[in-house]
């Protein structure tokens, strides 16, 4: 069995489309395509990002095919150019969710100001009413002033519970969209990190790729020319016998 039968017929068991694996394994769709109708040749980090979608290891997946998984392989330059455009995107993003989670930061120590300015004051007219309500016991002639003053403070207190409610209710919003945000400008900044190891392996694979190559092709120049050279050198002459 080839590994790309044997990758037909996982996404079979799964009920997976080919779409579905190539977002699960961050594979460009074209080149999971060709890769499963056997018009391209599998490289190591195929295997590895189709197994990880796969949730297995790339010995397992290729076990039992016929294809081995190559630590040595050479790297797919078109792969890594992917890997490292998809770096950027995250990169990106990260700043962005950065952004709004300065923002979502900058709303909720707003909201906490408020609060706060609103408890002192629901304290403070709390304060008065209870100083009314003694002033009211200790002057019978001014209760009936006392009285409208009580009812008017009455009002306000009413007033500023609903708005105390109302600040509570945004703050425990605004706490919540906080939380959100900054998990997942967690997750994003731990896969930006992950993907951004990987690039850096895959860079200096390629790299590496390509000095032996040039080392490899500078050598057998250097065997071509001496063959020639030891073509054209003339045969040494006999020296004659007087």
């Amino acid at each position: 069995m080839t590994l790309s039968e044997h990758v037909r017929q996982l996404l079979k068991d799964r009920d997976w489309s080919q779409a579905q694996l190539a977002q699960a394994s961050g594979l460009d769709p074209s080149v999971l395509s060709r890769l499963l109708a056997g018009e391209r040749p599998w490289k190591q980090e195929h295997i590895a990002c189709v197994a990880a979608a796969l949730s297995k290891t790339p010995e397992d997946l290729a076990k039992d095919t016929e294809t081995k998984v190559d630590e040595a392989g050479e790297l797919d330059a078109e792969f890594a150019a992917t890997l490292t455009k998809a770096h950027g995107n995250l990169v990106g993003e990260t700043t962005r969710l950065a952004a709004e989670l300065a923002a979502a930061n900058h709303r909720v120590k707003q909201q906490a100001d408020e609060h706060q300015k609103l408890t002192q004051r629901f304290a403070d007219l709390e304060l008065a009413l209870e100083r009314e309500k003694r002033a009211r016991a200790a002057a019978d002639s001014e209760k009936r002033a006392t009285e409208a003053r009580e009812a008017d403070l009455f009002r306000q207190v009413s007033a500023l519970k609903g708005q105390h409610a109302t600040v509570a209710f945004e703050l425990q919003s605004a706490r919540q969209q906080l939380a959100a945000v900054q998990t997942a400008h967690a997750r994003s900044t731990e896969t930006a990190n992950r993907n951004y190891a990987i690039a850096k392996d895959l860079e200096q694979k390629l790299s590496t790729a390509k000095g032996v190559a040039a080392v490899t092709g500078f050598l057998g120049l250097a065997m071509v020319v001496g063959n020639a050279l030891s073509d054209e050198a003339p045969a040494p002459r006999r020296r004659r016998r007087a």
